[in-house]
């Protein structure tokens, strides 16, 4: 069973005025699917381009749960970018409920980082070692 997932959003082209549907990662497992790491690291991850005319329509504003298995803290979560205080608190938890309920068993609760998205490509692989928070006390990190 796949941890990483999607979530549909529907766009309608401003050159061409195609509307479609993109789908973009909420939640990726960097062990399933360690191609999106260059995405990631140059923020293009979220960037969507219309399926009609080829043209860039610009980046979506998603927040984005990250699973590090083997790094402390194994869970890095980038918010949507106008994202403050409860809502970074809710979607968070929204996404960190999704990712428990599809690892099952092998959920460990061992942490999370709350980074904003212009810092997460510099840090996707940095192991913070002991310093992790327990999940439901997001923190931000420099």
């Amino acid at each position: 069973m796949s941890h990483s997932q999607t979530a549909r959003m529907d766009i309608r082209c401003p050159h061409c005025g195609y509307d479609f549907s993109a789908y973009l990662w909420v939640i990726i497992d960097l062990d399933e699917s360690p191609e999106l790491v260059p995405s990631i690291r140059n923020d293009t991850i979220h960037y969507i381009t219309c399926s009609r005319c080829g043209d860039g329509v610009g980046q979506a504003d998603s927040p984005l749960l990250i699973y590090r298995p083997g790094y402390r803290p194994p869970v890095l979560f980038s918010p949507s970018w106008d994202s403050t205080g409860d809502d970074i608190k809710e979607s968070a938890a929204f996404l960190m409920n999704q990712l428990r309920q599809s690892l099952g068993a092998s959920w460990q609760d061992s942490g999370i980082a709350v980074v904003p998205r212009p810092s997460l490509g510099e840090i996707l692989t940095v192991d913070f070692g002991d310093t992790t928070l327990k999940s439901g006390e997001p923190r931000r990190t420099p």
